[in-house]
C-alpha cells in the first residue's frame, strides 16, 4: 500500500510553521536563506527543495507574495477624428529578404486614429530616429489633417525637442505613455498584429528586394485591405468611420514648413563651419577676430570679415554663436555639402528644397 503520508514533509508542523512566517515576514525570503535561519535556531537541517515545495504548498511562494494585484483598465474611444493618433515602430524583416549580406532591419513607423481605428499613415524605414519619425508624421498630417492629441511610447523617436517643436507650432498636444503599460496602447498593439499576420507574412513569403518596393506594397495594402475592411468593433470600415463627416480640413502648407523646421543653436568654429547632425556647413569666412582695443566697451568689439569687395563689421565675441534650421527634407541633399552665403546685417540664410540653415552673429 501507498504510504498515507506520501508528498509530505515528515519536518516538524511547528518548524514548518516558523518558516511561512518568516516568508510572509520578508516575501523575498529565499527557500534557502528560511532554510538556513531554522537550521541555526533550532539545529535542525532541511534541504531547500523540501522548503521550497512546502512554501508554495502553504501559498507563499515568492511570486505570490510578491506580485502586483491585477488591475482592470476601462475601455476608451476617442469621440471623433482626428482627436487622438497613436503612433509606434514596428520591427520587421531584414531588407532584401531572404536576409543577405547588406540586409538592412526594416522598422515601420506608423500612425492610428483612435476613433475610426484607420491606418492613418505608414512608411518602412532604414533607421529608428527622429528624422525617420518626423517624415512620416509630416505625411501623414499632409493627408489626414492635424490631430488634437499624439500618443507615443517613450521611444527615442518620439523624445526630442524638434517633435515638441512641431506639435506647439501645430497646437498639438504631445502625450507619452507610462513605461511598460502596453495596456493603454491596445489598438496600436492590435494593428501591429494585424500587419504581422497579414501583410509581413505574405511579404516574406513573396520575398524583398527593396524598402521601395515593401513600401509600394505596404502603402497598397493599407489602402485597399487595411482601412477598407469592416472593423470588428466599429462594424464599418475605418475609411468610411474617418470620413463620415466628409474630408478632413488640411493645414497650411508653409504653417506644416514652418512646423517641420529644425531650430537648432550651433557654434561657429574657427574654419567658418558650423555642424549639424554630423554634416558640416561652411557659413561666410571669417577673415580675422579683431581684439578688442583698450579703453573700449565691449558692445563695440568687431568681428571683421569680407563680403563682396567690401568689409562688414558684426558684433559679436571671438565666439560667434549659430541658430541653424534644418529643414527635414530630403536625406542625400542633406548629406552634400552647401557654402551658406551671409547678409550684411549679420544673418544668413541658405536653402534648398530640403535644407533651409539660418545662423545668426550674437554677442
Amino acid at each position: 500500500m501507498p504510504r498515507a503520508d506520501k508528498g509530505r514533509g515528515r519536518v516538524s508542523p511547528e518548524l514548518m510553521a516558523e518558516a511561512v512566517r518568516l516568508r510572509r515576514a520578508v516575501p523575498t525570503r529565499s527557500a534557502a536563506q528560511i532554510a538556513d535561519i531554522i537550521a541555526r535556531a533550532h539545529g535542525v537541517i532541511l534541504s531547500e527543495r523540501t522548503m521550497r515545495d512546502h512554501l508554495a504548498r502553504s501559498g507563499v511562494s515568492r511570486r505570490a507574495l510578491t506580485a502586483e494585484p491585477a488591475r482592470a483598465f476601462g475601455r476608451f474611444e476617442a469621440s471623433r477624428r482626428n482627436e487622438i493618433w497613436i503612433g509606434d515602430v514596428l520591427i520587421g524583416p531584414f531588407v532584401p529578404y531572404p536576409r543577405r549580406a547588406g540586409s538592412r532591419r526594416a522598422k515601420l513607423f506608423v500612425l492610428v486614429d483612435d476613433y475610426s481605428r484607420l491606418l492613418v499613415h505608414g512608411r518602412w524605414m532604414e533607421e529608428e530616429n527622429t528624422r525617420a519619425g518626423q517624415d512620416v508624421l509630416r505625411s501623414a498630417i499632409s493627408r489626414r489633417g492635424v490631430p488634437e492629441i499624439l500618443y507615443f511610447d517613450n521611444g527615442g523617436s518620439y523624445r526630442s525637442s524638434q517633435l515638441e517643436r512641431t506639435c506647439a507650432v501645430l497646437g498639438v498636444h504631445l502625450v507619452h505613455s507610462k513605461p511598460y503599460s502596453p495596456a493603454g496602447r491596445g489598438k496600436q498593439e492590435r494593428l501591429n498584429r494585424y500587419i504581422r499576420e497579414r501583410f509581413l507574412a505574405e511579404a516574406e513569403a513573396a520575398g524583398i528586394s527593396s524598402f521601395e518596393e515593401l513600401n509600394d506594397a505596404f502603402m497598397a495594402w493599407a489602402e485597399q485591405v487595411a482601412n477598407t475592411r469592416v472593423h470588428a468593433e466599429t462594424k464599418t470600415t475605418p475609411i468610411a468611420r474617418f470620413l463620415a463627416d466628409g474630408p478632413p480640413e488640411r493645414p497650411d502648407p508653409a504653417t506644416v514648413r514652418e512646423a517641420f523646421r529644425w531650430s537648432l543653436s550651433r557654434r561657429v568654429t574657427k574654419t567658418a563651419t558650423v555642424s549639424v547632425l554630423a554634416n558640416r556647413y561652411a557659413v561666410d569666412p571669417v577673415t580675422a577676430v579683431v581684439s578688442r582695443p583698450k579703453g573700449t566697451d565691449a558692445d563695440t568689439q568687431r568681428v571683421v570679415r569680407e563680403r563682396r569687395g567690401r568689409q562688414a563689421p558684426l558684433q559679436g565675441r571671438q565666439a560667434l554663436e549659430a541658430q541653424g534650421r534644418l529643414q527635414n527634407d530630403d536625406d542625400q541633399s542633406r548629406r552634400r555639402p552647401h557654402t551658406i552665403v551671409a547678409a550684411d546685417s549679420g544673418s544668413a540664410t541658405y536653402s534648398t528644397a530640403a535644407v533651409s540653415l539660418t545662423y545668426t552673429v550674437k554677442k
